[in-house]
């Protein structure tokens, strides 16, 4: 591990890791990588990004790989935790309120993890949801915050399930700023749009740490838009980034 880290120029040392190395597996210094694609799979995306480190690959292929394996994770997770869609009153919906258009937070003290927009559709007799969340993963050789907006459709009385629908998600975020970096830089934005109901677009860094994220996500279908916006704080701050 020493080597790792002395070979990607990191100022941490062997002590600074031991929490990430623990055995078993603990998911509290991961952030919300758990969550995102449960624990089995989390142990096996930070083994695989450790042993890329191990064999030298640069860090931009580390990430690369990261983006395409978490992609996969939090769909695979995803689809075994709710292979029949989301019931109506599951705690995955976070906070439902109703239909209508609302900016995101101004503030990290108004900050949500996660937020439901619902609406009806009188033609197609369907209710429509829209999550929003937001998320960062913190390993010492891969850091990624991102954010998704899944759309589901229930019909009355129905479970919720995954609805082919234009979803767009917006992300503003802060991260912590490193002068030897002349591509980070605070803040940026992303966007991203995907027709199978689902979104998720994020920045990846090797050796740095993500500090915020704000993110609105809406999708929009038939004339009508569902719009939200949440942030995650990291738990760290950097005075750089107003």
């Amino acid at each position: 591990m020493e080597s790792i880290l002395a070979d990607y120029g990191s100022t941490d040392s062997f002590q600074d890791v031991v929490p990430f190395i623990l055995s078993p597996f603990d998911c509290l210094p991961y952030g919300d990588l758990c969550n995102e694609v449960g624990p089995i799979q989390a142990e096996v995306f930070v083994c695989n990004r450790w042993d890329e480190a191990r064999a030298g690959e640069t860090t931009a292929a580390i990430a690369a790989a990261g983006d395409a394996e978490l992609d996969t994770m939090i769909d695979t997770w995803f689809d075994s935790r709710f292979p029949d869609g989301v019931p109506a009153s599951h705690p995955w919906w976070g906070t439902v309120t109703g239909d209508g258009l609302t900016a995101p937070p101004s503030s990290s003290s108004e900050c949500v993890t996660t937020k439901t927009y619902e609406t009806y559709d009188e033609d197609t007799r369907y209710y429509y949801r829209v999550r929003s969340h937001s998320w960062y993963v913190r390993t010492y050789v891969y850091n990624w915050i991102g954010a998704s907006a899944k759309s589901l459709r229930s019909s009355t009385g129905s479970s919720w399930s995954r609805y082919s629908g234009n979803v767009e998600v917006d992300n503003d975020y802060r991260s912590k700023r490193d002068p030897s970096d002349a591509y980070w830089s605070c803040p940026e934005s992303d966007s991203g749009s995907d027709s199978d109901g689902y979104v998720s677009r994020g920045d990846s860094r090797v050796l740095h740490y993500p500090h915020e994220r704000v993110n609105s996500a809406a999708i929009l279908s038939q004339g009508w838009m569902i719009s939200t916006g949440t942030c995650k704080t990291a738990p760290w701050t950097d005075p750089d980034c107003d």
